[in-house]
């Protein structure tokens, strides 16, 4: 009964993070922001923020795009959080696809023989 609790959890949450798109996501790091530059901000959207990007980060680094070594998350967040800013057209697409154009675009793997 506990294996089938955890699955529909996963389940659920994957299936929440799925349906985000580049506008919630694009709300939720202008609160990040305003966290890094010491402005009350709301924490669960800033919160929300930090763990979708790292979130997806860690599943596709050495994948879809090769974060150098010794890299910081703040790094990848802010990463994230300028292409945001930087092409507002293209928020209504999903999330995910969002950070990972990002970080390929930044951190491309080399091809591997």
């Amino acid at each position: 009964m506990k294996k089938i609790v955890i699955v529909c959890l996963l389940f659920t949450s994957y299936v929440f993070a799925a349906f985000q798109d580049g506008n919630v996501l694009y709300d939720a790091a202008i609160e990040y922001n305003k966290l890094n530059n010491n402005i009350k901000a709301n924490s669960v959207e800033y919160g929300f923020y930090i763990g979708y990007v790292e979130g997806v980060s860690d599943a596709y680094n050495g994948i879809l795009f090769c974060e150098p070594y010794n890299t910081k998350g703040r790094q990848v967040l802010d990463i994230v959080f300028k292409y945001l800013k930087n092409n507002p057209e293209k928020r209504n697409k999903a999330a995910n696809i969002l950070i990972l154009d990002a970080l390929q675009k930044i951190w491309p793997c080399k091809n591997k023989k």
